[in-house]
């Protein structure tokens, strides 16, 4: 399921998941008519530490 944050003032969907020995942080904003996604990935032993620098490419994007 889906959870729902804000990115640059829009909403945005996020979806965690994993394939394999991957695991995805999947974001998805609808800005303008228009769905911008941002697809981050590490190996799921190392996802705990690349989450924060993930929410950091996240929530420092900035939409025209």
């Amino acid at each position: 399921s889906a959870t729902v944050i804000q990115v640059d003032g829009k909403d945005a969907r996020q979806f965690v998941y994993t394939v394999s020995y991957t695991q995805y942080k999947d974001t998805w904003i609808n800005a303008g008519g228009h769905y911008y996604r941002i697809l981050c990935q590490a190996p799921n032993t190392f996802f705990d530490e690349a989450d924060s620098v993930f929410d950091t490419i996240i929530t420092t994007m900035k939409l025209k």
